[in-house]
C-alpha cells in the first residue's frame, strides 16, 4: 500500500512471479520444449522471448531493447 501511494500513472513497476487481475503483464520467456506460457494470453499486454510462438499481439525480442523501450513508453493498455 505504501508503494502504491507513491506511484503516478504513468510508473511503471517490474516485477517476477506476480500476477493479479486486470494487471497488465509482459511475459519474458526462454523457448523451451514442452513449457507453456506463465500467463493467459487475454492478461497478456506483450511478451519478450527469441522464440517462434507468442500469444501475445505484440513480441518483441530480447535483445530490441530500443523496441521494448517504445512499447513501454507508449502503452496504455489497449
Amino acid at each position: 500500500a505504501d508503494l502504491e501511494a507513491r506511484l503516478r500513472t504513468d510508473d511503471v513497476v517490474l516485477l517476477e512471479g506476480l500476477t493479479r487481475p486486470g494487471v497488465p503483464v509482459i511475459e519474458v520467456a526462454a523457448p523451451q520444449a514442452g513449457k507453456g506460457w506463465k500467463t493467459d494470453a487475454a492478461a497478456l499486454a506483450a511478451v519478450v522471448t527469441s522464440g517462434p510462438d507468442a500469444p501475445a499481439r505484440h513480441r518483441f525480442h530480447p535483445d530490441d531493447i530500443a523496441a521494448i523501450g517504445a512499447f513501454l513508453e507508449g502503452y496504455n493498455g489497449k
